[in-house]
């Protein structure tokens, strides 16, 4: 590396580059991203919206996008600040000697240091000012990075809090989920259970019903083979009150037939008789 002295401010000119190129330091808004990562990355809060796993994970790598850069930038504010130092030095002692070249006459005229009288600034150094300011910005921005560091970290804690919220949602949902679904299926198989009871109950009916048809049947049966046999029976005792009738006409008959007997042997014997009377009053 070299210092090119032919310019008021300092420059740091690498080995090799023939044009100087002045440092400028990337300074980082506070809540605001680095430039170069801003075109192409996005919040986390706009990434997670569309998809809370991709935004976390968006946001892991924005962070250590982040980390590089702020890695990167202090690199860039060290090597800056040890140009400086360098450039400071050099400088403070190219007006010393010019100081004292100006001054050596006089030195020796009087024989003794005048160095000893200069002022306290002169002592000090021409750039201890804005060594001192330097040193309170290195700090103040020190303090600044320690504070987005902080806010950062409550950031990623919240969005760390956030995601594991949402996965516990996540959890809870899907246990709830898993709990309306064996909710659904216990109903459905209370459902089947229901049904199969109702066609139990109606399959009973159905025997119930097929069981009272068929004592009804064997009922009717009874009674018809009952009837059968009273019919029977009547049929007997027709057959028997005929036959009875029969025989009482038969023994009708045979009494007429002996009535008939007995008239005609009644009649028989009074011819007789008339006729013994004829042949005894013959005689």
């Amino acid at each position: 590396m070299k210092i090119d002295e032919s310019v008021e401010t300092i420059k740091i000119v690498p080995d090799g580059v023939t044009e100087p190129a002045e440092v400028k330091i990337q300074q980082q808004d506070e809540g605001k991203l680095p430039t170069n990562i801003q075109k192409t990355c996005k919040w986390p809060s706009d990434v997670a919206s569309s998809s809370n796993g991709r935004g976390v994970q968006a946001y892991e790598f924005l962070g250590q996008a982040i980390d590089v850069a702020k890695q990167a930038k202090d690199m860039g504010v060290g090597a800056a600040g040890k140009a400086i130092g360098l450039g400071m030095n050099y400088y403070r002692n190219k007006k010393e000697k010019e100081v004292k070249a100006q001054l050596e006459p006089k030195l020796r005229a009087e024989q003794r240091n005048i160095w000893v009288r200069l002022p306290e600034a002169q002592k000090r150094g021409l750039f201890e000012v804005e060594k001192q300011n330097k040193i309170r910005e290195e700090e103040e921005r020190r303090k600044k990075q320690a504070e987005e560091i902080k806010q950062r970290k409550i950031r990623e804690e919240k969005m760390r809090k956030q995601a594991e919220e949402m996965k516990q949602r996540k959890i809870r949902e899907e246990k709830m989920r898993k709990q309306a679904e064996e909710m659904k299926q216990k109903k459905i198989r209370e459902e089947e259970m229901r049904k199969q009871a109702e066609e139990m109950k109606q399959k009973k009916i159905r025997e119930e019903k097929m069981r009272k048809r068929a004592a009804e049947m064997k009922q009717k049966k009874i009674r018809e083979e009952k009837m059968r046999k009273q019919a029977e029976e009547m049929k007997q005792k027709k057959i028997r009150e005929e036959k009875m009738k029969k025989q009482a006409e038969e023994m009708k008959q045979k009494e007429e037939q002996r009535r008939k007997q007995a008239e005609e042997m009644e009649q028989r014997k009074i011819r007789l008789d008339k006729e013994k009377k004829k042949m005894m009053e013959k005689d």
